[in-house]
């Protein structure tokens, strides 16, 4: 959900700040993150960074940036299509986990509280401690506008995989994604976007 929004936010070069800004925290989810669920070693841990699609997605965007290629037009058209493609398919797996939600179990406590720390409180103080060392507006903006993003939908599909509690882990995504319909907006608000 996030490069999509930095992406219309800021465009092209909001989501290549967008893809950079991820790295960190696709490198924790991959070591830190999965070592919640699994026991793994700093070497597997190593070869799963290494090897990871998002990070070499990344390198490949930049080394795009520097050095242009002209990918003929279906491969180019391929790679859209399984793009937008992605973009949806989390959201089905976390629909499937959360069917047998009732709207009443939404209303925990936990939920809120996880929210409101991801919400509001982890961009704020990205966005203070980034105006403080006076880093690039648009740097900033994207910066602050990923930390605004809801609980990742990789977090429930996580879960499931490692036989944890998705179902707590995708009402924390969906009540995180209805909320951030209301702090989105403000945030882009305070960043004069």
């Amino acid at each position: 959900m996030g490069l999509p929004i930095i992406g219309a936010v800021f465009g092209d070069i909001g989501i290549l700040y967008g893809a950079v800004v991820l790295i960190p925290m696709r490198i924790f989810m991959w070591t830190s993150g999965l070592s919640l669920f699994t026991s793994v070693n700093k070497k597997e841990s190593f070869r799963i960074i290494a090897t990871h699609p998002c990070i070499w997605a990344v390198i490949l965007g930049l080394a795009y940036v520097f050095i242009p290629v002209e990918l003929p037009v279906f491969l180019s058209d391929a790679i859209e299509a399984v793009g937008e493609m992605v973009r949806v398919l989390p959201m089905f797996i976390v629909g499937s986990i959360l069917c047998d939600v009732k709207l009443k179990e939404l209303l925990d406590k936990d939920y809120f509280y996880y929210s409101f720390i991801r919400l509001i409180v982890i961009p704020a103080i990205m966005f203070g401690a980034l105006t403080l060392l006076h880093v690039d507006k648009l740097v900033t903006g994207v910066a602050v506008l990923a930390s605004a993003m809801p609980a990742a939908i990789s977090t429930g599909m996580l879960s499931e995989k490692y036989g944890q509690d998705s179902a707590f882990a995708s009402k924390i995504i969906l009540v995180s994604v209805l909320l951030s319909i209301i702090t989105l907006p403000l945030v882009a608000l305070v960043l004069h976007v």
